[in-house]
């Protein structure tokens, strides 16, 4: 709750013209639900990922949705996290590979797809819901002649038939890493489903089928099909170059909190009302939750420590060798030559970078001091931190 408010901490800047100076919040820099970090985050991260690492190729979204006896272990296991993001790219970049080796009739090694995905932890609900969501260009990078310049090739739209592929390809993809954890034995496999035994921690060990399927919309579905759970990839239709506000709107929806403060209300009996983002297919539109519920649900989305929750694949790679030159493809002159940050932190008069004048370190609660105990007293708290006014109104906050 501290997290944002200028009372418990901020950084003063000015230009050192005297051009211009404002005053930066603190902020707690968590990772888990801190909607005001995540909110920060998002606003910086999207032009950096729409600019400088998409660029103005056509791209389509795509989602990897795991059966339900899997999506809670993922977050807790780094492997199986890593196995996760794996699946969807390894399945993803194999697809893409062998059809536009059909399509350019050139060999495997010459062409490079590229890709970015983002783990989401809970669904709507707060629920525990491991799921990936990635952002992948419409086509493949390729190089006609060894050592020749990289061109980019669009492939054709993939059939159902082909998302399934790919939801069957990440099925056995992320098989095969439970089964070196030790948690999956095979015992049958036919040409779309895997049969198996699983053995999760602290459970017993029981038969499971699995199978890949493509989804109709993004949150999947947990409806089995003769006793087997599927793997749902849900591709969406391609973003084209002139559609760069719906590439937008599909950046800041991947890495947007999980909730927002408004969507949080008490009822008269105490409980917490979530108001969800969108109705669900069943009409929901809330769920009401105790104290001790919502807290539980928050705890699920606390990551493993040092754990990148958005991560590039292919030629987006950090340490790709055609980074670059696939970078160099998509972006101006004048775009390289600015840093993401100093559109933030320089003057808008001269352009100067803005100067740390002083620093407010934050203050902690009194050693003892007890939250209010009554809804009433914690919406007249918000109440007062929502009316509280910066601390020079002509200058306004930096993130607000």
């Amino acid at each position: 709750m501290e997290c944002g408010d200028p009372e418990y901490g901020f950084t003063a800047l000015a230009c050192p013209k005297g051009h211009f100076s404002r005053f930066v919040a603190g902020h707690c820099k968590g990772r888990g639900f801190c909607t005001y970090c995540l909110t920060l985050r998002q606003r910086t991260l999207a032009p950096h990922l729409i600019e400088r690492v998409v660029g103005n190729v056509p791209v389509r979204h795509v989602v990897l949705c795991f059966p339900p006896q899997l999506r809670c272990i993922i977050g807790y296991d780094e492997a199986l996290l890593n196995a996760g993001f794996a699946s969807i790219v390894g399945a993803m970049f194999r697809y893409q590979r062998r059809k536009a080796a059909e399509e350019l009739k050139v060999p495997w090694k010459r062409i490079y797809p590229g890709g970015l995905a983002a783990n989401h932890r809970v669904s709507a609900t707060l629920e525990t819901n491991q799921h990936f969501h990635g952002v992948f260009p419409d086509g493949v990078f390729f190089q006609a002649e060894p050592d020749g310049p990289l061109e980019f090739h669009r492939l054709a739209a993939p059939t159902e038939e082909e998302v399934a592929g790919i939801a069957y390809q990440a099925c056995l993809l992320f098989c095969e890493a439970l089964k070196a954890r030790g948690f999956w034995e095979t015992t049958a496999t036919t040409f779309d489903t895997v049969k198996g035994i699983l053995r999760l921690p602290k459970c017993k060990a029981r038969a499971a089928k699995f199978f890949g399927e493509a989804a109709r919309d993004s949150e999947g579905g947990l409806a089995p099909r003769g006793g087997a759970y599927a793997f749902h990839v849900f591709v969406g239709n391609a973003i084209e170059l002139q559609e760069r506000t719906q590439l937008e709107h599909l950046v800041n929806y991947i890495l947007a909190p999980p909730f927002r403060d408004d969507q949080l209300s008490w009822d008269r009996e105490g409980n917490i009302v979530l108001r969800l983002k969108r109705r669900r297919h069943d009409r929901t539109e809330y769920v009401v939750l105790t104290p001790y519920e919502l807290m539980d649900r928050l705890a699920s989305l606390v990551p493993r420590p040092n754990v990148n929750s958005l991560r590039y694949y292919g030629v987006y790679a950090p340490n790709a060798a055609l980074r670059k030159e696939a970078i160099g493809l998509r972006l101006s002159a004048e775009w390289q030559s600015v840093s993401r940050d100093e559109g933030h932190f320089a003057c808008p008069v001269c352009a100067r970078p803005l100067q740390v004048v002083t620093v407010v370190a934050r203050r902690r609660r009194t050693p003892g001091a007890v939250p209010p105990d009554t809804p009433a007293e914690v919406n007249t708290r918000n109440q007062d931190r929502i009316g509280r006014v910066p601390l020079d109104p002509g200058q306004g906050w930096l993130f607000s």
